[in-house]
């Protein structure tokens, strides 16, 4: 939903209910709830002196917000260790599951209203992410109804409630796309003066079968802690998805990459919490088990 208040223009979330709490104490409580949960991810990355950006899952709350949690915990404390305390800006990134296209959406507008509080959006760097790239775009029809980068801002704005945000749906996950949308994002860091974190969401593999994708997954966070993207992009296939959210993963791989390599340094990648839903709701075994891994990338 969406209502212009004269020169204003406020998205309001539509999960309210289905993937996460409607009202606002509720939502409040959950997510405080699970980040109280999570203190384990507050000294996965205490020697790091920049926490660039982390990979949290998108299900409903009461599935992935435990493990969603731990990316935001590891992010919270280790922006606590900076100067300033927390980021000027957070670029959500996720993709449509229902509206494939070539290229990325950003989201238009002003605000974004949850039941927990209402986010300023930056349109200048919306702006600045699309300038001067053919794939990336200010639109805002693949934002109606899609939960993958809505359900994360909840945790944004519990741990940045100040922090503005540039909202990005990934269409599909080529190298142009990935390319494109890896630029856009140096770009915001250098206007932002490294101000900036990037929340990438992804759930990991869906299966039947709950030992299966407790291996593949164990696999596929080993993978990524090498920091080769090439390897996990090759890992992916339509009937393989190791993370449903590929190109989001791969672009926060890339872009902290490109981050520590302009300051001479090695972006390193934390694994910081996993499960997923069979060994917390056990009757999923066998018939729907999703994989919920928590990563944070530090430089």
């Amino acid at each position: 939903a969406t209502r212009d208040m004269s020169a204003e223009v406020v998205h309001t979330a539509r999960g309210g209910g289905r993937w996460f709490p409607r009202d606002k104490l509720s939502l409040e409580t959950a997510v405080h709830k699970y980040l109280a949960g999570a203190a384990a991810a507050a000294t996965a990355c205490a020697g790091a002196p920049a926490v660039l950006g982390v990979v949290a899952p998108h299900a409903g709350f009461e599935y992935s917000g435990p493990i969603a949690a731990h990316s935001f915990r590891a992010l919270q404390e280790g922006w606590e260790r900076r100067e300033g305390g927390a980021p000027d800006v957070v670029v959500v990134i996720g993709f449509t599951h229902n509206d494939c296209f070539r290229g990325a959406a950003v989201m238009p507008g002003t605000h974004f209203a949850t039941p927990l509080a209402t986010s300023q959006l930056y349109p200048e760097l919306a702006a600045l992410m699309c300038e001067g790239r053919n794939l990336i775009v200010q639109r805002w029809g693949p934002h109606d109804g899609e939960h993958s980068a809505e359900n994360e801002i909840p945790f944004v704005q519990a741990i940045f409630p100040h922090a503005r945000l540039v909202v990005v749906l990934m269409g599909n996950h080529d190298d142009a796309t990935l390319t494109q949308l890896t630029e856009a994002l140096v770009a915001v860091y250098d206007k932002c003066n490294g101000r900036m974190c990037v929340v990438s969401s992804s759930d990991m593999l869906h299966d039947p079968d709950y030992d299966f994708v407790t291996k593949t997954d164990k696999a596929t966070l080993k993978l990524v802690t090498t920091m080769d993207h090439k390897a996990v992009l090759k890992a992916w296939t339509p009937h393989h998805q190791i993370f449903c959210g590929i190109g989001t993963v791969v672009t926060l791989m890339r872009f902290a990459e490109a981050v520590a390599s302009r300051a001479g340094k090695r972006a390193e990648a934390h694994i910081l919490h996993y499960r997923n839903c069979g060994d917390d709701f056990p009757e999923s075994r066998g018939e729907w088990v999703v994989g919920y891994g928590a990563v944070a990338f530090t430089v």
